[in-house]
């Protein structure tokens, strides 16, 4: 049977299935719980038991990739550095979305989009979202998510144009050929809209396999 899982880089580390946690990004690499400042980009990743609930990163937190451009990011909390598929490792994306199935299948119009945890034609509700994912020939990172025109001024970003979002502004990825893993390494960065918590934000994923 064909599975799709959601693995963060923790504890000893190595990767791991978030199953029924869920990422939590807040404004300290240690802290789970803290703020994020308003039209700003997070400063921390965690696996969280809630919004946020308990850390359950173990030894090792998530890591941490923070947009500094359109063109650039800060790896838990290091120096300014281009985004690409050199300067990113694989085990230092914020996340892997993982297909297995033994039966060794191929996959085709993979896409990737943030929602509103109810209706996966919403956007995620006062959230900007940046993403970027290896392998697929990104020059930079892409807009994910602009819930309103609140968002931080960044070069190159629509964080300032409201109503992207949902499925249908979701990222399409590369076919890949048979194999029974494919794995997509995906960097994540996050800035609320406004002052207060936002759980109205949630990830999914469409693939075809065949």
């Amino acid at each position: 049977m064909a599975t799709v899982t959601w693995e963060v880089f923790i504890d000893t580390p190595a990767w791991a299935d978030t199953g029924s946690n869920r990422l939590v990004f807040s404004g300290d690499g240690e802290d789970h719980a803290a703020s994020v400042v308003t039209q700003q980009f997070q400063d921390g990743t965690h696996v969280g038991t809630g919004t946020p609930g308990a850390d359950d990163c173990g030894a090792t937190h998530a890591n941490n990739v923070k947009l500094i451009s359109a063109t650039e990011m800060s790896l838990n909390g290091g120096a300014t550095e281009t985004i690409d598929d050199t300067n990113l490792g694989d085990d230092e994306c914020s996340f892997r979305l993982h297909f297995n199935d033994a039966a060794e299948f191929s996959l085709q119009n993979v896409k990737i989009y943030a929602y509103d945890g109810d209706n996966i034609e919403n956007p995620a509700v006062g959230v900007d979202a940046a993403v970027y994912v290896k392998g697929e020939g990104m020059t930079g990172w892409e807009t994910l998510n602009s819930d309103s025109t609140e968002g931080p001024t960044v070069s190159g970003m629509d964080f300032e144009t409201g109503d992207i979002g949902g499925y249908g502004s979701g990222i399409e990825l590369g076919d890949r050929a048979a194999d029974a893993d494919h794995f997509f390494y995906v960097a994540l960065s996050v800035a609320p809209e406004t002052s207060g918590g936002k759980n109205l934000f949630a990830l999914g994923c469409y693939l075809e396999y065949y």
